[in-house]
């Protein structure tokens, strides 16, 4: 018939024997796509939306209690999400600190109610060993299963947060493997394009890490320079270090979301990450973390290569 002899045409004019073949060359073709897809894995290549502006994520590591008994109110109130870094070990019942740290539960509501991100911050927290001190293959059992544990717990993980700054050239190598991002734990330090992808930096905000958290001017400052600059700020903190903190953080996360884009790390990523990066791409001069071949693209057009 008729009907049938134009069914034999695709989309390109392109006429196939029969109505079989043609549905299962479109076939090929898709599947032949999504394999390239799914090569591009280890480094972004995306769409024309991506634009330098100003975020400004915020990174509570460790899921201590003090995640949901303070963070959680003052983000709640303000209405925007912050990121969660899980070590999946310490939540289980029997290990020494899984008394101070937050539910299952209430992590359940923190990403599907609040828009929060979890992220893995690993399974052991370097104990007994230290990432750098790790092999590839014991390197790749505990950047893996930590992951696997909370996507099977139904948590949307892409990135990883590195514990206690234990990252090197072989920790990138491995991150890479299972995550989209990683974050480190430099103070002082604004992300631009092109982002360092598996190198993020990142401020605090705690009484603690580096020093305990400074003045307010110090912190509107940094963020008024990631809305100029289209940068990416993050702003991390500890929930068991939070006493005598609390309204500097709640002045600083309203100052953030008045003037700039508070998000997650994925949504950043997506609206501002690099549009294409290929390679092992950071600018640390730091011998046991240098980088390597690369070619990166960021959103404003900024080009990073080398052979």
């Amino acid at each position: 018939s008729v009907e049938a002899a134009q069914a034999r045409v695709d989309e390109k004019g392109e006429v196939h024997p029969t109505l079989k073949a043609r549905i299962d060359d479109g076939f090929t073709k898709v599947n032949t796509r999504l394999a390239d897809i799914e090569n591009l894995r280890d480094y972004e290549f995306v769409n024309k939306k991506r634009e330098p502006k100003g975020h400004v994520v915020f990174i509570s590591d460790d899921f201590h209690k003090g995640d949901w008994e303070i963070l959680k109110p003052i983000f709640e109130s303000a209405g925007v999400p912050f990121c969660l870094a899980v070590i999946t070990d310490w939540m289980e019942p029997g290990h020494p600190n899984y008394e101070t740290r937050g539910t299952w539960e209430q992590l359940e509501y923190l990403q599907n109610e609040m828009g929060c991100e979890i992220l893995s911050h690993s399974k052991t927290h370097n104990r007994p060993k230290s990432l750098i001190e790790m092999t590839e293959s014991e390197l790749r059992y505990e950047l893996s299963e930590s992951k696997n544990e909370l996507i099977r717990r139904g948590f949307d993980v892409q990135s990883f947060r590195v514990p206690g700054n234990q990252s090197d050239t072989k920790v990138r190598k491995i991150a890479k493997e299972f995550y989209r991002a990683m974050v480190v734990s430099n103070h002082e330090y604004m992300n631009i394009p092109p982002y360092e992808t598996y190198d993020l930096k990142s401020i605090w905000i705690d009484n603690e890490s580096y020093g305990g958290a400074k003045d307010f001017n110090y912190y509107k400052e940094q963020i008024d320079k990631a809305e100029e600059n289209g940068g990416l700020l993050i702003i991390s903190m500890h929930g068991y270090a939070l006493d005598g903190v609390e309204q500097l953080i709640s002045d600083v996360v309203d100052y953030a979301k008045n003037n700039s884009r508070v998000t997650t790390l994925r949504e950043a990523l997506n609206r501002s990450g690099n549009v294409i990066e290929v390679g092992d791409y950071t600018k640390t001069t730091r011998p046991e973390r240098l980088g390597g071949s690369h070619f990166v693209v960021g959103s404003d057009g900024t080009i990073s290569g080398s052979t």
